[in-house]
């Protein structure tokens, strides 16, 4: 058992650090450069970068009590017994809807180009909104959380109904509505692409005269390159979250107690949600790396 504990401890741990190392840049070098503020895919990029950060963060609690072999920390503290679980559902609903925001923007600038960009006052609508939505989320949690001396920290459902129409709920809002919105999503927009490129390929063989408007062979490759970003981040939510998922539904639906070995299963679910969506949406982006070096070498030299 301990030696088991400890394999989850260490999965779990590298999941967290690869998460929270990846986000760190993000969000100082967005908030760095305020031309990337003004751009609404930045804009929302740094939200996510956000709610990743607290999302892994409060997950710190969970690894040292497993290295020790005890109990929760959470069980043994008031306050992280009332915030742990509910900031996790609530940030990581906030990142879930996130990424349909974005994919949103990535399909209307695809599909409709020439239309004028969304206002920053309709993204900040957007965005407060999100985080509302999942606050609201958040609160059945935190009313059924109870904390005392003797047993600490436990969740008392009224009748378990309630419990499954709650995880239910959540595994909706949290995956299932987003992957199924997110595949649709990025299908169309990868038609659409391929589409453009198959007609454009099509003009050049018949060694038409390229407007000025056509993209040439490399903007082709840059607008399949959002296209690839795009599918991983699907194909890496969709796969790593599935079985986490289902198997948190069944256990809640049978009335089971969660066995440990869901820790190893939530452990991928962070690599592939929380820990690879500041590589692939950000820490890979040019612009963001470029600055996160500029301002690292900015302050070594005036330490030294």
């Amino acid at each position: 058992m301990v030696a088991d504990a400890a394999l989850q401890g260490v999965i779990l741990t590298v999941a967290v650090c690869l998460g929270i190392l990846g986000n760190i840049p993000v969000i100082v070098s967005i908030c760095q450069k305020r031309s990337l503020l003004k751009s609404n895919h930045y804009y929302l990029i740094l939200h996510l970068a956000i709610c990743d950060f607290f999302y892994l963060i409060f997950f710190i609690p969970d690894i040292i009590s497993i290295f020790r072999v005890s109990p929760s920390i959470a069980s043994s503290s008031y306050l992280l017994c009332k915030t742990s679980g509910p900031v996790h559902t609530t940030v990581f609903t906030a990142g879930a809807n996130f990424l349909v925001i974005i994919s949103i923007l990535r399909y209307r600038a695809t599909v409709y180009p020439f239309k004028p960009a969304v206002s920053r006052r309709t993204l900040k609508i957007s965005s407060t909104a999100v985080y509302l939505f999942a606050i609201i989320c958040s609160i059945p949690h935190m009313l059924v959380l109870r904390f005392d001396e003797i047993s600490g920290c436990s969740i008392k459902w009224p009748m378990q109904s309630l419990n499954i129409a709650y995880t239910l709920f959540l595994s909706g809002i949290q995956y299932f509505i987003p992957v199924a919105f997110l595949s649709i999503i990025y299908y169309k927009i990868g038609k659409v692409i391929l589409t453009r490129n198959n007609r454009n390929q099509s003009m050049d063989a018949r060694n038409q005269i390229r407007q000025q408007n056509t993209p040439t062979s490399h903007e082709r490759l840059k607008n399949v390159k959002p296209l690839f970003v795009c599918f991983t981040i699907v194909v890496c939510f969709t796969v790593f979250g599935f079985p986490a998922q289902v198997l948190w539904i069944i256990f809640v639906s049978a009335s089971k107690e969660i066995p440990s070995y869901f820790l190893l299963l939530h452990a991928l679910y962070i690599f592939g949600t929380a820990a690879i969506n500041p590589y692939v949406y950000g820490a890979l982006d040019k612009k963001v790396l470029s600055l996160f070096k500029h301002c690292k070498k900015r302050r070594s030299n005036s330490s030294s």
